[in-house]
């Protein structure tokens, strides 16, 4: 059976905060936010092509709905939740493409859902890339 090609970068893409490289100061910001429960209703991650910031944003949603986090507070990578997210398939976590998705009926398909509660996961988040 052929493998199946992928991305180097998507391969290779961390799984936990503590795999990031170059952002420990986010990593640090967002692991407080949990830490002391004041997570924010809103997070902008702004940055070069490259950075991180899809990244930091699944693992921060990963975190958030995690049902075995670690005392470090890093995501278990092994929980229904965590696997879902993992897969892309998480009722809890949407990806939205904003560069596709802009139009004014994509804006009110969202306001639409976006009160709906999480399913699975404490949070429901929406990841707009």
């Amino acid at each position: 059976m052929p493998k199946r090609y992928q991305v180097i970068a998507r391969k290779y893409r961390p799984k936990t905060f503590r795999s990031v490289v170059g952002q420990a100061s986010v990593v640090t910001t967002l692991k407080n936010a949990i830490r002391f429960d004041k997570v924010a209703h809103a997070y902008l991650f702004t940055g070069t092509r490259g950075v991180g910031k899809t990244t930091l944003a699944r693992l921060f949603a990963k975190a958030l709905n995690c049902q075995r986090l670690t005392e470090d507070l890093e995501p278990c990578n092994a929980c229904p939740s965590c696997l879902e997210i993992l897969s892309g398939q998480s009722l809890d976590v949407i990806e939205i493409d904003g560069a596709s998705n802009r139009g004014i009926d994509d804006i009110r398909r969202i306001t639409e859902t976006i009160g709906y509660a999480p399913s699975h996961g404490h949070f429901k988040i929406y990841i707009i890339d």
